[in-house]
């Protein structure tokens, strides 16, 4: 590789990171102004606010997913949700753990298309991303197996983050970081070369 295209791999990789700090405070300084004007609201639930579908309480506070589907509705809901913390033990790992939203109003089902996927931060920790927008309507799936038994220790939306929270590294973000920048240096690289070659061309002519 020649310095030319060295130096030029090092500004694509110094490009996305500033592009990446850019995002990032930007999203905490929009968490903040939502906060401030009230269209983000940090607010705890229990699951006795939710509406449960195939789960079943089996003794107080301990819940049991009697199929393979269990599901926990919030209907009535609008507002804007970025974030789901959930803190609950499981007799067995939930194999999926699932957050669906309607960003639509008076959306009849819930569908694959709007979800996330939460990311276990802890023993029993369950950290879910939101539609970040305002949406009518959640559930949360809280697994994919019948016969799990469930103690939730808290559910919270919109919990409050310091600005570290918002610069975690992630798997996938590391994979982005080591792809994306060749990649867009590449597709820079070719569509000079073809510009040259148009150029050559009408040179010749």
């Amino acid at each position: 590789m020649s310095f030319f295209k060295k130096h030029l791999l090092f500004t694509s990789y110094a490009v996305f990171l500033l592009l990446n700090i850019a995002f990032c405070l930007f999203a905490f300084a929009g968490d903040r102004v939502g906060r401030a004007n009230g269209t983000i609201i940090e607010k705890e639930y229990t699951v006795s606010d939710f509406t449960l579908r195939g789960i079943e309480e089996i003794s107080p506070g301990v819940y049991c997913s009697t199929t393979a589907d269990p599901q926990m509705v919030l209907e009535g809901f609008t507002g804007t949700v970025r974030r789901v913390e959930i803190d609950v033990e499981m007799s067995r790992d939930p194999g999926e753990f699932n957050l669906f939203y309607k960003p639509v109003e008076g959306m009849e089902d819930f569908s694959a298309q709007y979800r996330t996927w939460a990311v276990k931060t802890g023993d029993s920790h369950f950290t879910l991303k939101g539609h970040g927008a305002t949406v009518y309507a959640l559930r949360i799936d809280p697994g994919i197996f019948a016969g799990n038994t469930m103690r939730f220790k808290s559910i919270v939306f919109n919990p409050k983050q310091p600005l570290s929270a918002y610069f975690q590294i992630t798997y996938r973000w590391l994979f982005y970081f080591l792809t994306v920048p060749p990649f867009m240096l590449s597709l820079f690289l070719y569509v000079i070369g073809l510009f040259k070659k148009s150029s050559s061309y009408k040179s010749a002519e």
